[in-house]
């Protein structure tokens, strides 16, 4: 088992395996782009899918284009709670998340690991982390 490949290519899963070729053709004859799409943005949404990263096209930036400094915020789910205004940041080395978000959403605080880990705050004074923690968390529909 220790010399099984933790992964297959798309391809070899598509052309081996009739359930996961029928549920691609499902999810592309669903799948609806504009008539006049080039094929670099089809790769690009293609793509898309199997990166951990969240990205927007040029229309859907605000009329400042990339230069806005406006955050992100999204809905998700942690521990069956739902955390509204989450901040992404997808330049940030460091995410928050306050001990009292932890409480309320009855994560076990000794599953909070110590860290050395000092953050430059927003009033530009460096703070010592409370500790590292991984979370699981459900983002989309």
């Amino acid at each position: 088992m220790a010399k099984s490949p933790a992964h297959i290519s798309l391809l070899a899963l598509l052309l081996s395996s009739e359930p996961h070729r029928e549920a691609l053709l499902q999810v592309l004859t669903a799948a609806q782009v504009p008539k006049g799409t080039p094929p670099d943005r089809i790769e690009e949404t293609v793509s898309s899918i199997f990166s951990n990263t969240i990205s927007f096209s040029d229309d859907e930036l605000p009329s400042e284009g990339w230069a806005h400094s406006r955050a992100l915020y999204i809905v998700c789910k942690c521990n069956n709670y739902v955390i509204g205004r989450v901040m992404i940041d997808n330049g940030s080395a460091l995410n928050v998340c306050p001990v009292t978000t932890l409480k309320q959403m009855i994560v076990d605080l000794n599953r909070v690991r110590p860290s050395k880990t000092a953050a430059l705050a927003f009033d530009g004074s460096w703070r010592e982390v409370n500790g590292e923690i991984d979370l699981l968390i459900d983002v989309g529909p």
